[in-house]
């Protein structure tokens, strides 16, 4: 039960649903029907934490007799890295936050007339993204149909990459 909980609650993640929510606006916006976006990301999400999950069975039983003695420095070791990782985070959250403040401003100081197009509002709205958005640029790009959200979860998961910094 407590595993199902902490599940539900990391699939509503704000990186997950940015994700879901930033490719479902491209996918509307390019003129698609985008109906199982979250579902292709999830279930590349979880097709990484299913193999992972037999992984550690499987090798665990074997390694737990050899390695008992190593348990209090892994745990030092595994919180550093997860402290680390997450202030990093929130330092890569805090720059993005700026960037969108700083446009939402420039957008707001604009006449009316100038916002008056339809589509230039849409093209400003869906300019951005992080720092991670130029490494995983043609990734991003693939995404043009919802089923192809299944490698983008793969991707996101596979190699802990932070959603919140997709392109919008």
């Amino acid at each position: 039960m407590l595993a199902y909980t902490l599940g539900l609650r990391h699939a509503l993640d704000a990186d997950h649903i940015a994700a879901i929510d930033l490719m479902t606006r491209r996918l509307i916006a390019s003129g698609q029907k985008p109906v199982a976006v979250g579902l292709f990301f999830s279930l590349g999400h979880s097709t990484i934490v299913v193999i992972t999950s037999i992984a550690v069975a499987a090798t665990s039983a074997s390694l737990s007799e050899r390695f008992d003695s190593f348990s209090k420095v892994g745990g030092i070791i595994g919180t550093s890295v997860s402290a680390a990782f997450l202030i990093v985070l929130a330092i890569l959250n805090g720059y993005v936050l700026w960037k969108l403040v700083k446009k939402m401003r420039k957008v707001l100081d604009r006449d009316p007339e100038e916002l008056a197009s339809e589509e230039n509002a849409l093209s400003e709205a869906l300019k951005g993204g992080g720092c991670l958005v130029r490494v995983f640029k043609g990734a991003f790009r693939m995404v043009d149909q919802s089923w192809k959200m299944y490698p983008l979860g793969v991707l996101c998961k596979l190699s802990i990459l932070p959603t919140d910094f997709l392109p919008s």
